[in-house]
């Protein structure tokens, strides 16, 4: 297009070169379609566990316009970020009444059908400034073609394209590319405004902001000493990057608003895995990241489809394509062609295959570093968690050095060995695309067959109460593989496909949660650390409703599609729990006892672990319960009145520390089976314990030949609560652990009741353990059992264990009575949105917590009327409470601040963009006009 001052005689339409273009596009499309074949003639949804969306078109568009989604009570920046990619699509889809499944395969294949023609644009544009293949008419066409063919199918892209958020700035880099050369090359404001345009436009995600700055910033970069930071090259840079800076803050104002609102305020948003996030880790990631596979563009660790296992034939297939783009490199050279873009391609290239190395090459410790440790890596570091995200570039060099080759050979003077050359040059690379790109085609980018059970259940809970909050086990995690599609790991669907519901997505990888902890302690088979033994006796049968308090759910839905989760039994036998509905693979359960979405506790117990939640759940009463909120971690709340389980402790047995010692065995301690191969001596100075422990060296080699060694005998109460405490270490041992056993009086023989730590094996340092747990009725005495494992390895001598710190101890009775004793005041909500609600207090007398079922968020906010904010605190270790004090009759608000952020940045961003858009109208309008006189 030329500037509207300029004169240009008008073509004839048939000199130009539409038709070939159209049918170039027409080719390309088609070929797209290729990997979604399975669409046409199979009907459901494309899913996988980054390609999990909403089951409907409307929750779909909630999920780019709210920053806090009730679906899964999680923070929802993110998505956010991907508004104006995803929107008007959505909207389109609304208006034309289209599926979900239509939608997502419209949304997926016009994206990948996009990249190609973004690079068959470029690719073209680039052989033809360069002329070649100008000696045959249909050289450019073919190796453009071939261009876009590398592009979309080789093998990053394809494995990249299910984790969806990361595909669009792929999709447009080739055109971000050309408007970037020619504004660099050509300051317009034309094509400085379309280039902030689409860079804004298709920064979907962190990574994304990222990978297209990088680019960005390297050419310009490049340019200038390209051109010896001459004054002109420094001018037409500032030009360039200024304004599409600005114009991008503006534009993405609807995320960068609540992003920097966010920094602000101290509380960033962070991925709750990213302070987890480790050097072993990093190199699990970085693994496969050799040089060579970057070349092949087969890096990368958790993929849906695993090429590195495929065939040694198949592997060595994949160096058709970094051949190929040699002979690309070899004739621009020969040719004197080697013009300044290919030569940026090629050292971004070369960067980017070193990039993608991580942590498994020459830049290990720089690399770790950045992610792990340099300033802010809490926030950006855990983007880079995936080196071989830096080969975003390499497919575009690829692309365009086959086009390159191709258009070459096929303006070669001998026409047919050109032809023939080039044909198998272009077949060879596709051949090397087609058995991954068929797998993905089969196992990832095909329709999903959705049991109609989801729809069903749902219909019925709203039915039954519209509105209500479900909750759904097993919890989402990162991915299941459903009996209905087993082998996909479909992520977080039982979030997208039902009602508003706490489903905390952002624990997924938190090393302590409630959920996990939840979902091992009621299934038939645990295997946490500390376990319950005989859970008809320890778990209760009138629990199950009392755990799931911080849910605020009044119906339970059990998905026994997903495999390996045993909890049928417990929850038939609950009688907390009753059977309402169910389907082949959903079991619908109304719980006795809902606790409401918004509540005021006036009791806050600070416990040690989960198992203090359960023991004291037990003891009280439902209606106490309702006013209590635990506060799980062991730290009291600032400024909040609260008492210590740990404080209304009374120790039971004597000597736990093992100081006393009479006969060469601690007092009020016995060798249960003196037959075994064991010595007892107290140990002291051990490594990490300056004190006296027990060590128990167990010389017997045999399976299952443990050193049983008894505690005293303890009389205890039935409907108490009682708690163990533990300190083990091991070496060169099989199953050391420590139990705790109950005398059963009704078949006269004593049964363990919880281990804590259970079996452990191999060699470890102290740690510390800790279980509490409700005496069932029957159960007349208990005893510590500390069991030191046999040895592993015969040639390291015999197992080692040492125990500490054993100590059983009653809770105090006035203390739990004390629980919810005092009346909450009488409050009354509504909810406006999913981020603001409005609560009614009368009648406050004393202070109180008041808690809401979300998933505990630093973000979030209360203010009473005329009255100070109230930043939230953690309960369960998983939901929010706010502590107030006032007293009498008023009303709260309770916020999610960044919403407000977000709809200011979104009058910012939708004005502006508006307005370019306007502008670039007007600019055609004008052009066309001139071109016309």
């Amino acid at each position: 297009m030329k500037h509207p001052g300029a004169r240009s005689e008008k073509v004839p339409l048939s000199q130009t070169r539409w038709f070939p273009h159209a049918v170039c596009v027409f080719i390309i499309v088609s070929a797209a379609c290729l990997l979604f074949y399975k669409h046409f003639y199979m009907r459901g949804p494309l899913m996988h566990i980054d390609m999990t969306f909403p089951s409907t078109v409307n929750r779909n568009m909630s999920l780019y316009t709210n920053t806090w989604w009730q679906y899964g009570s999680v923070q929802n920046i993110w998505n956010v970020q991907r508004a104006f990619w995803s929107l008007p699509l959505l909207g389109v889809a609304w208006l034309l009444r289209m599926s979900t499944a239509l939608y997502l395969l419209v949304l997926f294949l016009g994206t990948f059908a996009l990249a190609g023609v973004s690079m068959y644009a470029f690719a073209y544009r680039f052989l033809c400034s360069n002329r070649l293949g100008a000696d045959r008419r249909l050289a450019p066409f073919a190796g453009a073609v071939l261009a876009a063919f590398v592009f979309m199918y080789n093998p990053w892209s394809i494995s990249h394209l299910w984790p969806y958020f990361g595909y669009p700035a792929y999709a447009v880099m080739p055109l971000v590319f050309m408007l970037l050369v020619s504004a660099v090359k050509r300051p317009r404001a034309s094509t400085v405004i379309a280039l902030a345009l689409l860079v804004s436009v298709a920064s979907t995600g962190p990574i994304c902001v990222i990978w297209l700055w990088f680019l960005i910033i390297t050419y310009m970069l490049f340019n200038l000493a390209a051109s010896r930071f001459s004054r002109e090259s420094a001018i037409s840079t500032v030009k360039v990057l200024i304004p599409t800076a600005a114009i991008y803050a503006l534009v993405g104002a609807a995320w960068i608003f609540p992003y920097l609102g966010a920094q602000l305020a101290d509380k960033p948003f962070v991925p709750s895995y990213a302070p987890t996030l480790s050097q072993s880790m990093l190199d699990t990631l970085s693994a496969s990241n050799s040089v060579v596979n970057n070349v092949r563009l087969v890096s990368g660790w958790g993929m849906p489809v695993d090429a590195l296992g495929q065939p040694s034939w198949w592997q060595a297939l994949w160096f058709a394509l970094p051949l190929l783009a040699i002979v690309g490199m070899f004739v621009l050279y020969r040719r004197a062609k080697l013009s300044r873009y290919a030569l940026y391609w090629s050292i971004l290239f070369a960067i980017s295959v070193l990039l993608a190395t991580g942590s498994s090459f020459i830049l290990k410790k720089p690399y770790s570093y950045l992610v792990l440790r340099a300033p802010g890596a809490s926030i950006f570091g855990w983007v880079f968690r995936a080196a071989d995200r830096w080969l975003f570039y390499v497919p575009f060099f690829y692309a365009l050095m086959a086009a390159v080759a191709v258009a070459v050979l096929l303006e070669r003077r001998s026409r047919v060995p050109g032809v023939v050359a080039a044909l198998l040059a272009g077949l060879l690379v596709l051949a090397s695309f087609v058995p991954l790109a068929y797998l993905y085609a089969n196992r990832v980018f095909d329709p999903t067959q959705v049991p109609e059970d989801y729809n069903a259940i749902n219909e019925h809970i709203e039915e039954e109460a519209p509105g209500l909050r479900p909750v759904r086990l097993p919890f989402s995690r990162d991915g299941f593989r459903y009996s209905w599609a087993p082998y996909k790991r479909i992520g977080a669907f039982d979030v997208y496909s039902s009602n508003p519901s706490l489903n905390n997505l952002q624990d997924i990888y938190a090393r302590e949660s409630y959920y996990y902890w939840l979902e091992d302690v009621l299934s038939k088979v645990s295997t946490g650390s500390v376990q319950l033994r005989e859970k008809q006796l320890t778990l209760g049968d009138d629990i199950v409703s009392k755990l799931l308090a911080p849910f605020s759910a009044e119906f339970m839905v059990f998905d026994r599609s997903v495999p390996g989760y045993r909890s049928e039994e417990t929850f038939n036998r609950d009688r907390s729990l009753v059977r309402t509905n169910g389907t082949d693979i959903l079991d619908l359960y109304a719980l006795d006892r809902p606790v409401d979405y918004i509540r005021a506790a006036t009791s806050y117990p600070v416990v040690s672990t989960f198992f203090d939640n359960l023991s004291l759940s037990r003891a009280l009463s439902p209606s106490a319960l309702e006013r209590v909120a635990f506060v799980n971690g062991g730290e009291d709340l600032a400024g909040v009145k609260t008492e210590r389980l740990d404080d209304n402790l009374e120790t039971i047995n004597y000597n736990p520390g093992f100081d006393d010692w009479s006969g060469g065995s601690p007092t009020s301690w016995t060798l249960v089976n003196p037959s075994v191969r064991v010595g007892l001596s107290p140990a002291r100075g051990v490594e990490g314990d300056p004190d006296e422990s027990l060590e128990v060296r167990n010389g017997n080699y045999s399976a299952l030949g443990i050193a049983w060694v008894a505690g005293d005998e303890l009389p205890v109460q039935s409907g108490s609560v009682y708690t163990v405490d533990t300190r083990v270490r091991y070496r060169n041992s099989n199953w050391t652990h420590v139990a705790v056993e109950g005398y059963l009086k009704s078949r006269e023989e004593w049964v363990q009741l919880v281990q804590c730590p259970t079996i452990l094996s191999g060699t470890a340092g102290w740690h510390r353990w800790r279980c509490s747990f409700y005496m069932p009725e029957g159960v007349t005495a208990i005893r510590p059992m500390l069991a030191a494992g046999w040895a592993r390895d015969t040639s390291k001598g015999p197992a080692r264990s040492w125990f500490d710190d054993i100590r059983m101890s009653k809770v105090d009775p006035d203390y739990i009575a004390g629980l919810g004793a005092d009346e909450p005041p009488e409050l009354n909500w509504k909810t406006e949105n999913p981020h603001r609600h409005v609560v009614e207090v009368k009648g406050a007398i004393s202070p109180f917590m008041l808690v809401l079922g979300e998933a505990y968020d630093p973000l979030w906010v209360a203010r009473v009327e005329n009255g100070p904010e109230i930043e939230p605190a953690r309960l369960y270790s998983t939901v929010m409470g706010f502590p107030v004090e006032k007293q009498g009759d008023y009303r709260i608000i309770i916020e999610y601040r960044p919403q407000r952020w977000f709809l200011a940045g979104l009058v910012v961003s939708s004005t502006v963009f508006v307005a370019c858009l306007l502008f670039l109208l007007g600019w055609m309008i004008l052009s066309k006009q001139e071109v016309a006189q």
